[in-house]
């Protein structure tokens, strides 16, 4: 697909969305591939997003003022739900021995002769709330060790680096995953 020549491309201002336009609407995406030619805003080259170093694609995005289906919820309600969600699950209680057992989990990364960093702060942390999240969405208000077995090799591995002096190459990330299995296999599990 050619461009056209610099003389014919031209920018569209876009204009202001008046208050009405502001409310929550269903927003409809579809490339410009597939509008017609002479509806499409076309951008000069120097111009356009990127994100990193790749193009974005064209988008042209419009909002149909008609409201979801029944059934359907829109983005503002989702978000109320998702909140909701979020709350319950930190109602999710997680044992003082469970939480030993996931900081002796952590203590060990930090002290393997395989990691050069271990697990931060933050990742005990997300350890902790993907441990809630699991057993919430097993309709359980408690956690279980078997909670932390089954998410470390999950949440841990990339919060890891390895050492280079021990001839650990290709795949990190699975190497990662594997000293992170062997730790928890060392550490005792709570009654």
């Amino acid at each position: 697909m050619s461009q056209p020549p610099a003389a014919e491309r031209q920018v569209v201002p876009m204009k202001k969305p008046s208050p009405g336009q502001l409310a929550p609407l269903p927003v409809q995406v579809s490339a410009l591939s597939q509008t017609p030619a002479a509806e499409r805003q076309t951008v000069p080259e120097a111009t356009k997003p990127f994100v990193g170093h790749v193009p974005l694609a064209p988008v042209q995005v419009s909002c149909t003022s008609q409201r979801p289906a029944a059934g359907r919820q829109t983005a503002p309600a989702l978000l109320r739900v998702q909140f909701e969600l979020q709350q319950d699950v930190d109602k999710v209680r997680l044992d003082d021995s469970l939480l030993d057992y996931l900081l002796s989990i952590v203590e060990r990364t930090r002290h393997s002769e395989f990691l050069a960093l271990g697990v931060s702060t933050r990742g005990a942390a997300a350890l902790s709330r993907a441990a809630k999240a699991l057993a919430f969405s097993r309709e359980r208000h408690y956690c279980i060790p078997d909670d932390i077995k089954e998410l470390v090799s999950i949440v841990l591995p990339h919060r890891v680096t390895l050492k280079s002096g021990q001839g650990l190459r290709g795949p990190q990330l699975g190497q990662a995953e594997q000293v992170i299995r062997d730790i928890v296999e060392s550490v005792p599990v709570p009654l």
